[in-house]
């Protein structure tokens, strides 16, 4: 049964396991976007790659804008610069002196993780997150004028995109949800949609994974646990971290915006943490952390020559599922809510019955904080070195289980205890698996020493033991 976890992990960056071009910034300016995080506004002006004399000025104004404790957007168009604020249904435009409200303004809370782009002349915000709903809604900003709704066809009811990015062919929405807490609906749609901006109508989308993407994952994706990372966007890719919760592999995925081809890379940490700034130029994608002092450059055009084909996105014919096309809303609510009620039911039963005939599924949960200690000192002698499969079972203490099957099952459940538990208090996780060089057939095990040693400090050994 599908399963998946969703982790909100906000669009930041962490040093990067995956080799990265550096690339020689100029001060022309050349750039197209320029995400800003709370407290670092104007801060550090003189570690930005690529800013004129009067672009640093234009930075550092932004320090008189209302709701400085969001996270800032600045797109440049035609020469003109856009400022926009998380979770404000507004813009600004810089004028050469200061930043003015363009259009829009008061509401606020309904927006957040919205997507800016521009069509035609005018400027567009898909929305995304509000405190209380999920929400697919398009604006577009006109000035010295309220943000106006847009109408589009079949637009999907209460789903919000993980992953948004702009093509030829309109705006994509994957990897979502929809949610909405007044009525307590909760369901995952991976696959999402595409916003054709030609005809203003929305169309199902679909994941056609290769084989590859098994042999690199364990499973296709869309059949295993996984957790999303942080999404970038540049002129011909966009980019989203997925953390493999069943091969214990972090991954880019990264989707070309004209072949709609899904490429993958394989990374040993999160992508995005603690970031002060990020900027894109093209398929270049600059950025300073929290750890660093020197700027980094990634150019996807070139990661992309060693990446690996693992699928594409398609478009499926037919209507989503609109808002706007029923008046009986109400009516409709409650049929899909007794619906769901009866297809709970028959899936709980399904499980209960399941259970009831497969040892598999029968086998208790692992009691994590008791074990944790235990198998932390069988790992710490292997820091930072490949082990089999059967030395992690020895380490495990499932080397005696005879049933292979239940024995998977034992192994996989303790390696997802120790990686979720690392990821969450460390940001990586401790067992990495790895594809032996010589035989692909083989798997083994790094252990992660740097991650091993901030687990075994004093302070959280007493508290685990």
């Amino acid at each position: 049964m599908l399963r998946m976890l969703w982790m909100a992990i906000t669009v930041l960056f962490l040093n990067l396991s995956l080799p990265i071009g550096e690339v020689f910034a100029n001060k022309e300016g050349n750039w197209d976007k320029l995400l800003l995080v709370p407290g670092y506004f104007g801060k550090g002006i003189s570690s930005y790659p690529a800013l004129t004399p009067d672009e640093e000025k234009m930075i550092q104004a932004i320090s008189e804008l209302p709701y400085l404790n969001k996270t800032i957007m600045v797109l440049k168009e035609k020469g003109e610069y856009y400022c926009f604020i998380r979770c404000f249904l507004g813009v600004y435009r810089w004028d050469g002196v200061k930043w003015t409200l363009y259009s829009g303004g008061k509401v606020t809370g309904y927006n957040c993780s919205s997507y800016e782009f521009f069509q035609d002349g005018g400027v567009y915000q898909f929305s995304g997150r509000g405190y209380w709903q999920s929400n697919s809604d398009l604006f577009v900003f006109g000035e010295n004028l309220p943000a106006q709704f847009v109408r589009t066809d079949n637009q999907p009811a209460d789903y919000y995109g993980w992953l948004k990015f702009k093509t030829e062919e309109g705006i994509y929405s994957i990897f979502g949800i929809i949610d909405y807490d007044k009525i307590q609906t909760l369901h995952l749609d991976p696959e999402g949609y595409v916003l054709d901006l030609r005809s203003w109508t929305w169309k199902k989308t679909s994941f056609e994974f290769n084989d590859k993407m098994k042999d690199l994952v364990g499973n296709q994706l869309l059949d295993q646990e996984f957790k999303l990372g942080g999404t970038v966007e540049t002129h011909d890719f966009a980019l989203l971290e997925v953390f493999f919760v069943e091969g214990s592999t972090i991954a880019w995925l990264i989707f070309d915006k004209k072949t709609a081809q899904i490429y993958f890379v394989e990374s040993s940490k999160f992508l995005f943490d603690n970031v002060r700034w990020l900027q894109t130029e093209g398929n270049l994608i600059r950025f300073l952390t929290e750890e660093s002092a020197e700027s980094r450059t990634i150019d996807l055009s070139e990661q992309v020559k060693s990446a690996v084909l693992v699928g594409k996105i398609e478009l499926k014919e037919g209507s989503a599922f609109s808002e706007f096309l029923s008046q009986d809303w109400f009516l409709l609510s409650l049929g899909g809510i007794a619906v769901l009620v009866v297809l709970w039911l028959i899936w709980r039963w399904t499980e209960v019955k399941f259970n009831t005939e497969n040892a598999q599924a029968s086998e208790p949960e692992i009691d994590f904080p008791s074990q944790f200690s235990h198998w932390l000192k069988g790992l710490s002698p292997h820091s930072g070195q490949l082990i089999s499969q059967a030395q992690l079972e020895v380490i495990l203490g499932v080397e005696n289980v005879k049933n292979q099957d239940l024995r998977k099952v034992r192994r996989s459940r303790a390696i997802k205890a120790i990686n979720e538990h690392m990821l969450e208090r460390h940001g990586k996780p401790i067992i990495q698996r790895v594809r032996d060089e010589q035989d692909m057939r083989i798997i083994r095990y790094y252990i992660e020493d740097d991650a091993l040693e901030k687990s075994i400090k004093p302070s959280e050994s007493e508290m685990l033991t």
